[in-house]
């Protein structure tokens, strides 16, 4: 069961790395990525998931049935044993993206780049992820104009 959860979630992260490289590569943009190699054990790369016209991108996809379950959101490692080093790096871009899973096909929203210093970070709101995890919602970002209501182009 873990494994599949692993496998599905490496699934979910590449198929909004595809749909970011996709929207920038369709506005003449020079996309570099994603990685697809895989690493061994806890050898996990903390490295950009896109390169854009030179600038480093980090990805992160939420699936729409876990935010029907807590709300949209998307989580960055942050414990003692493992942090995100984007935490501490204030002007590094990420985009964030939602699997539309309960849609028939392979559909994705990508809301626009924003900086590590733009998003609003709050405890998650699933209780075992507290203390492991930082979350990002996007009803906070909404209500601090961080994204209007319908900024996302959505791609296939």
């Amino acid at each position: 069961m873990v494994k599949q959860k692993i496998h599905d979630d490496h699934f979910v992260s590449k198929l909004g790395e595809e749909a970011v490289r996709s929207v920038f590569e369709g506005r003449d943009c020079k996309v570099e990525g994603p990685d697809y190699k895989i690493y061994t054990g806890k050898q996990k790369s903390w490295a950009a998931d896109l390169s854009i016209n030179t600038l480093n991108v980090a990805v992160k996809t939420q699936r729409r049935s876990a935010a029907k379950r807590y709300g949209l959101s998307w989580t960055f490692q942050d414990s003692p044993e493992r942090r995100d080093p984007i935490l501490d790096m204030p002007e590094a871009w990420v985009c964030l993206v939602v699997y539309e899973d309960l849609k028939p096909d392979y559909e994705c929203v990508v809301y626009p780049l924003r900086k590590i210093k733009q998003l609003i970070f709050e405890a998650p709101r699933l209780n075992r992820l507290i203390g492991k995890k930082q979350a990002v919602y996007l009803e906070t970002l909404q209500k601090h104009k961080v994204f209007l209501i319908h900024s996302a182009p959505s791609c296939r």
